[in-house]
């Protein structure tokens, strides 16, 4: 069963993003039905803005403001948490009633909303711009929010671009929204207000503007904006809509890029790095759609957690340089009007075709004999195979290091389920239906570019070389360009000498180190001003907390990889692992300055194990580290266990090889980290 991401942005004109989304999943579920789907309607920023918040965030209100009888009701989006959405398309759009001509199509529409969201209790708007009707530089939303725009006589102007040409004064004096207000303004254009790129140029014959309509519209917007000393109408984004971005600058209001502000605001980071696909879309792809588009700000997040993103638009041009599947309706269906009247039809048969592909994919790694080592059979591990790797792991690790003890079974499952891990886990047999000898897994971290293979074989067999020759041939297949990284332990003296012919060089020696937990331990006492807190990993907050910790803490570490925190959350919600309990955050004057990662897997063998232990940089000399080893142990006493255990590097500098002896680990082992080109 694998996690879906369907984002998709509205297929405009023939379909919203909700509806493209749900057809899509329907689709994909037709071929996958166990999938789980997280279904994410998007947007840039302009038109289906409103019902893309209002389908991802609950609790959310479609408020309604009559306004003119004689023209349709005014929606806006109540977000339940003191921020509203105002949509421009959805309230005076292009082809709205009362806009037919482009020198008098006004955004008072527009005005009413915002004023209706703040006398409603809602201090932030978020003012969706794009597909407007008008070109009245904002105008009108100045209007309804109590701001007087006055000819040369002292009268209001007239509605529309005609009006706004006619403005000599600007009287704020009866401004009716309140200062504290913040609005933010999304979209995705980056046009000043006037000039040969500005609002009435660009998007005036758009309208329907005739060419000499286009000339004085324009002239008109720079008489507008001279009332405006204080504005810039050169600022990118300001000829957004129409100019309504600069009426909107003009109460304060600041310009963000609509795709990303969105996908900022609803969170898609997290969702996106804990999927194992995500697939994205829009009406048409082409190579604007990377700038700063929908599609191309989720697929820079997609990069960046390291996540396959597949792509769905109406019509696709260029899409193999970034994708490796794309499916086009106006491909799929046998006509283009067809992909134009049907686009639910061919969504579902995208997600059809796109799911085969995905399930073909996986089947196609269940089994493969390797070319060159005759009698041994290779197939993928499924987790019915749990008890022959917990086995072979076991049958090892005795014959090499008796004082380890034994791993647990849920070493065992979490090897083969591997979360997050895009190489899976293969079994080595001497006949199809025989017990595996061995068993192996890449284990590939694609932001450092380094495999991190995990190879195991029995007690006693000696075919440990043809197991790491396998899969140096699938790294140089899959992977020419990495590095290998593998640890062995230092009385494996066989497998030393295999590395050491296949040109591995060592790079470095870690030390397990054991501890006796006695019962009834208490958590330490803590000097005021600090305090030890449980990380509740469903919590953002305080995933960002320790995230900041962890990549301060171990900046300076061999082999450390700065992470952006969505590719970071991937990798930790991929471990299974992580108890509930199992994560404290340690804070001093209030600021997170150390943490603990405790782990559970041993738990059958009544040993915990201390996955990650660190301290702020500006933090260490406090005792905070001794601290949150006090705390681990006490965890573990409660737990009832009676070892507890760790990893360390031998040439760490940070003290911590110091700290671990004061507090009674013992050196039980060492094994041996190498490395060396795949290719």
């Amino acid at each position: 069963m694998a996690r879906i991401v369907i984002a998709l942005d509205s297929f405009k004109g023939t379909c919203s993003a909700v509806d493209a989304v749900a057809a899509l999943t329907q689709g994909w579920h037709s071929v996958r039905p166990k999938d789980t789907v997280v279904a994410v309607p998007f947007a840039d920023g302009g038109e289906g803005t409103l019902d893309c918040y209002r389908a991802v965030i609950p609790h959310s209100t479609l408020e309604v403001e009559r306004g003119n009888k004689s023209e349709p009701p005014i929606e806006w989006l109540n977000l339940g948490d003191g921020r509203a959405v105002v949509e421009l398309a959805r309230i005076c759009g292009l082809g709205f009633t009362g806009t037919e001509s482009p020198e008098t199509a006004s955004t008072r529409r527009v005005g009413i909303a915002i004023d209706a969201a703040v006398r409603a209790g809602c201090g932030h708007v978020i003012v969706a711009l794009g597909g407007s009707g008008s070109t009245d530089g904002g105008a009108g939303i100045l209007v309804e929010l109590g701001v007087r725009l006055l000819d040369d006589n002292g009268n209001d102007v007239a509605d529309g671009n005609l009006g706004a040409g006619d403005v000599v004064t600007v009287d704020q004096s009866t401004a009716t929204l309140p200062p504290s207000t913040v609005i933010t303004i999304l979209t995705d254009v980056t046009n000043p207000l006037y000039g040969p790129r500005g609002a009435a140029h660009v998007f005036g014959p758009q309208k329907g503007a005739t060419a000499q309509q286009v000339s004085q519209m324009d002239g008109r917007l720079v008489s507008f904006a001279r009332c405006f000393p204080e504005l810039d109408p050169a600022t990118p984004g300001a000829g957004a809509a129409g100019g309504a971005a600069f009426g909107l600058l003009a109460l304060g209001g600041t310009i963000s890029p609509g795709a990303q502000t969105v996908a900022d605001m609803l969170d898609v980071g997290p969702l996106i790095a804990s999927a194992d696909l995500v697939i994205l879309g829009e009406g048409r792809f082409d190579s604007q759609s990377l700038a700063g588009k929908a599609v191309g700000v989720l697929l820079a997040i997609a990069k960046a957690a390291d996540i396959p993103a597949w792509l769905v638009a109406g019509a696709v041009e260029g899409a193999e340089i970034h994708f490796p599947q794309a499916r086009a309706l106006a491909e799929l269906a046998p006509t283009l009007e067809s992909a134009l009247a049907e686009p639910q039809r061919w969504l579902a048969r995208a997600g059809q075709e796109l799911a085969q592909v995905f399930d073909q994919r996986e089947h196609s790694q269940n089994s493969r004999t390797p070319a060159g080592i005759a009698g041994v059979f290779v197939r993928q591990a499924s987790p019915e195979d749990a008890a022959d790797i917990h086995e072979i792991l076991n049958s090892e690790i005795a014959a090499i290091d008796p004082t380890h003890g034994r791993f647990g079974i849920d070493i065992a499952k979490q090897i083969i389920e591997s979360p997050g891990d895009p190489s899976p886990t293969w079994l080595f047999c001497d006949a199809q239906d025989a017990d595996a000898f061995g068993f192996g897994n890449l284990h590939p971290d694609l932001t450092a570019g380094v495999l991190e293979p995990v190879i195991s074989v029995r007690a006693g067999d000696s075919r440990f070389p043809i197991l790491l020759d396998w899969f140096m041939a699938e790294a140089r297949r899959d992977y020419p360009d990495f590095a290998i990284h593998i640890e062995v332990h230092a009385q494996h003296h066989e497998n030393l000498s295999t590395l050491a012919t296949r040109g591995f060089d060592i790079i470095r020696y870690y030390h397990r180190l054991r501890a006796l937990v006695a019962s009834n331990l208490q958590p330490p006492e803590l000097p005021d001003g600090v305090e030890l807190r449980v990380v509740d990993l469903t919590n953002l907050n305080d995933l960002k907390d320790w995230y900041s910790v962890h990549q301060n803490s171990f900046a300076e570490h061999f082999g450390f990889v700065a992470r952006d925190f969505d590719s970071w959350v991937k990798r930790i919600r991929a471990d299974s692992s992580i108890p509930s309990d199992g994560v404290f955050l340690l804070y001093s004057a209030g600021s997170a300055a150390g943490f603990v990662w405790l782990d559970d897997i041993d738990a059958a063998e009544s040993r915990g194990f201390v996955v990650l232990l660190g301290v702020t940089q500006q933090h260490r000399g406090n005792g905070f580290g001794q601290l949150l080893l006090e705390a681990a142990l006490a965890h573990f006493s409660r737990r009832g266990y009676s070892h507890a255990e760790l990893g360390v590097d031998t040439e760490n500098s940070s003290g911590a090889l110091g700290l671990y002896e004061k507090m009674g680990f013992q050196v039980m082992s060492t094994t041996i980290e190498h490395s060396r080109p795949v290719d």
